[in-house]
């Protein structure tokens, strides 16, 4: 999206029939305010964990925001709301947007996020720390992630509670951005 790189946008792909949706949210990014971008699609790479690892590894930027291949973004300011609290705070490692359910969501879907506090997050209004931030949308410190020993490529789901763990081992914070969410589907079935 721009030549001067200041974020690498990491999108792991890996089933197929999400290319629809990774359409979508390639579009998506198109409209975003904040433009020193470069988005970097892994396809075919399991477990997500070497997924992202390849996506850091050929990364430009200083900022890393993962995306997974089936998220929405929510408005034209989520990336630019991501990088505000990360130039804002140096002790912040992982910035998450609220994850909420879309409204195309099947009864399923939306019965199961009900229970699943990840999937049905308050849009914050002033930067929380948290143990909500996702893969869905964060934003990540490229240094931090490589301090940290980047991801545990063999993990195969949890993830973000591993990276929180070990980021604020190290010292770091974990936070919710204020008004940044991602539309985030659970399964169908």
């Amino acid at each position: 999206l721009s030549d001067r790189i200041s974020v690498s946008v990491i999108i792991p792909f890996f089933y197929a029939e999400r290319e629809a949706n990774l359409q979508g949210l390639i579009d998506d990014l198109k409209t975003q305010s904040f433009r020193d971008v470069e988005v970097i699609i892994v396809s075919g790479v399991s477990p997500q964990g070497r997924a992202v690892n390849q996506g850091i590894r050929e990364s430009r930027g200083e900022i890393l925001v993962v995306l997974d291949d089936d998220s929405r973004i929510g408005h034209s300011r989520v990336i630019e709301n991501l990088v505000r609290v990360m130039e804002n705070d140096s002790k912040v490692a992982m910035a998450g947007a609220s994850i909420l359910t879309p409204e195309h969501a099947n009864r399923f879907q939306k019965m199961t996020a009900k229970q699943f506090p990840r999937f049905n997050m308050p849009v914050v209004k002033e930067i929380i720390d948290s143990d909500l931030p996702c893969h869905g949308c964060a934003a990540f410190r490229k240094g931090i992630m490589i301090e940290v020993g980047m991801e545990r490529e063999t993990i195969i789901r949890g993830l973000d509670p591993d990276l929180r763990v070990r980021f604020r081992k190290a010292g770091y914070r974990v936070v919710l951005v204020p008004d940044t969410w991602v539309y985030h589907p659970l399964p169908p079935t």
